[in-house]
């Protein structure tokens, strides 16, 4: 699952659900230099072997 840096902080610091994570930092020298987006990624279908509670 890719997510963006302030969300994976935020599941690591205990202020949004999770367990088991670990956060990977990407390269920093991108060219152009990317873009801050808000959100969590998933492949198509991936969902859907989540538990029924899951959020």
């Amino acid at each position: 699952m890719l997510t963006t840096e302030r969300v994976a902080a935020a599941v690591t610091e205990g202020r949004l659900p999770g367990r088991g994570l670990r956060k990977i930092n990407l390269a920093d020298d991108y060219e152009p230099a990317l873009e801050i987006v808000t959100g969590i990624f998933v492949r198509k279908g991936e969902r859907d072997r989540y538990a029924a509670d899951h959020w």
